[in-house]
């Protein structure tokens, strides 16, 4: 019971930040937003995204855990989402198929 609160409060405040980093985006202050979603990469998934981004899939996957990994596909996409805005269509496509890739185990 204490572990599913747990998810849930993270799943809430991750939601809640990446709701602000979206806003942030689309009010045009693109750098701001990148911080926020650097900022949550550290605290929710608990390493920084450049090293996720160096990593292979499987060893990922084992350094998240099953907990965190629906965290950071939403963080994925969300950062796709993001950098879209900023015209940065490559980069979105490699979060896009990273988040994908990691969905579908």
């Amino acid at each position: 019971m204490i572990r599913r609160d747990y998810l849930e409060r993270m799943i809430q405040q991750l939601g809640d930040a990446l709701a602000r980093a979206v806003g942030l985006a689309k009010a045009g202050k693109h750098d701001e937003a990148t911080r926020e979603i650097d900022t949550l990469y550290d605290r929710h998934i608990g390493m920084p995204r450049r090293m996720l981004e160096r990593l292979e899939l499987v060893s990922v996957r084992s350094m998240v855990g099953n907990e965190k990994l629906a965290a950071l596909v939403l963080l994925l996409e969300t950062e796709a989402e993001l950098r879209r805005t900023k015209g940065d269509t490559a980069g979105a496509e490699a979060c896009e198929r990273r988040a994908l890739a990691l969905r579908e185990g």
